[in-house]
């Protein structure tokens, strides 16, 4: 249960970190110019950035847990930032299958 509760807090903190790096490329985004392309890059751009910095966070961390000897939350803490392009990857097989 302590892993679990574990693991929803990180996924909540990718969330938080995912709405702030939109709220950024927002400010980015020129409103009167008409590039959906450029927009597009531009968040793919800053949520990549914050998904990088969510991926180091949980290895600091994983390293941290394996020194406490926390085996359950370390394993986590590995498995998380892989199966978070996992996720992204079967939503994209459902959605345009």
């Amino acid at each position: 249960m302590i892993v679990l509760k574990h693991i929803f807090y990180r996924i909540l903190v990718l969330v938080g970190l995912i709405v702030v790096a939109i709220r950024i490329s927002f400010a980015f985004i020129n409103p009167h110019s008409f590039c959906g392309t450029g927009d597009a890059i531009t968040i793919f751009f800053f949520t990549l950035i914050a998904s990088a910095i969510w991926i180091v966070y949980l290895i600091i961390e994983a390293i941290l847990l394996h020194k406490q000897k926390a085996y359950g939350k370390r394993n986590a803490n590995l498995l998380l930032p892989l199966l978070a392009p996992l996720i992204v990857i079967l939503i994209i097989k459902i959605l345009y299958i």
